[in-house]
């Protein structure tokens, strides 16, 4: 394989992000501070050397493309991530990467991902899918002269319901609140401090 970079799967921003050369060097020490101060499982990557001509973020709203930004290393740094000092550019899509998107497309809306973000090293390698937070629509937007959070706004409200469900038992209200798909089914659930809603 050569160089490898290795990441916590639950991270974000770049943190906690190491790359490994060729003969390993550091590896079991490395394994050993994931192991014990972020215990979480973590991944084994292909360093991309293309990398330091950028790490593509592509941002995905209900299955459709909304945007792009180019986000480079800083400098000493392979890590492109905004946080970590990165910086980004205005970008488009290569063919490739107009196919990637056509083939989650579908897939990110069926399973009722609204908001994603996925990231493109070379212009032809999908290194992540990020679901939980993805961020760089800000710098699409300045880019672009987009409103991606509206966008995102629309499809969530387009494809949710919200629910309260209160039982009166006692002097105290119990209230579940619950997000329902397109098709009726549960997305999450959980208990809402009945002051929240006046009680």
């Amino acid at each position: 394989h050569g160089s490898v970079v290795v990441k916590p799967l639950h991270g974000n921003g770049g943190k906690a992000i190491f790359r490994i050369d060729e003969q390993g060097t550091n590896l079991s020490a490395l394994s050993e501070v994931f192991d014990q101060t972020w215990p979480e499982p973590h991944m084994v990557q292909p360093f991309l050397p293309e990398v330091s001509e950028g790490d593509k973020r592509i941002v995905l709203v209900d299955g459709e493309f909304a945007g792009a930004i180019n986000r480079k290393p800083g400098e000493g740094e392979f890590r492109s991530n905004l946080a970590q000092g990165g910086y980004a550019e205005a970008a488009g899509l290569t063919a490739r990467e107009e196919e990637i998107c056509a083939a989650m497309g579908p897939e990110l809306k069926r399973r009722g991902l609204v908001f994603v973000g996925i990231d493109v090293i070379g212009g032809k390698w999908l290194t992540e899918i990020n679901v939980t937070s993805p961020t760089g629509i800000v710098a699409v937007d300045r880019f672009n002269g987009t409103d991606t959070a509206g966008l995102i706004w629309d499809a969530t409200a387009d494809s949710v319901a919200f629910v309260f469900e209160v039982e009166l038992s006692g002097d105290v209200p119990k209230v579940t609140g619950r997000m329902i798909g397109p098709k009726g089914e549960v997305l999450r659930s959980h208990e809402v401090d009945p002051k929240d809603l006046g009680y």
